[in-house]
């Protein structure tokens, strides 16, 4: 268990959503610079996925709120799975996720999540205290 839900989860659950699929922005440093230098060090054949991609926020994947009927319209489930396939399984589910969307997602509140506690060695006390969502991504959890 690494994450801690600390509010009402109906106020994302009734979000009006323009889009498929709703998430966080990803905070530094694991935005697509990160991400995009990661997966070039696994194999440079991918560089050519990352364009564009410096002007489009990343999401964190660890709380998503999808339109299930623009899902199902749209077959993202296979598309994602051809993008898991394609990247051979690297980042699991951030890095497929957010090439198939590609900036193309409703923010969600960063207070509904308050990543990478697992690794972080300071975190704002206003950030904890407003946080809804607290998520021990990283090695160390609670």
């Amino acid at each position: 268990v690494d994450t801690i839900i600390r509010a009402d989860i109906s106020e994302v659950f009734h979000m009006p959503m323009k889009t498929a699929v709703a998430a966080p922005v990803t905070p530094k440093p694991w935005g697509w610079s990160y991400l995009k230098g990661v997966v070039q060090e696994a194999d440079p054949l991918f560089q050519g996925l990352f364009r564009d991609v410096d002007r489009l926020p990343a999401f964190a994947p660890g709380i998503l709120v999808m339109d299930l009927y623009q899902w199902r319209l749209r077959n993202i489930s296979k598309s994602v799975v051809q993008w898991t396939v394609l990247l051979q399984g690297l980042w699991f589910d951030l890095l497929p996720l957010n090439l198939e969307f590609h900036g193309q997602y409703d923010i969600i509140d960063w207070r509904w999540s308050v990543v990478g506690l697992g690794e972080l060695s300071y975190v704002p006390e206003l950030c904890l205290d407003e946080a809804k969502l607290l998520h021990f991504s990283g090695r160390h959890k609670p």
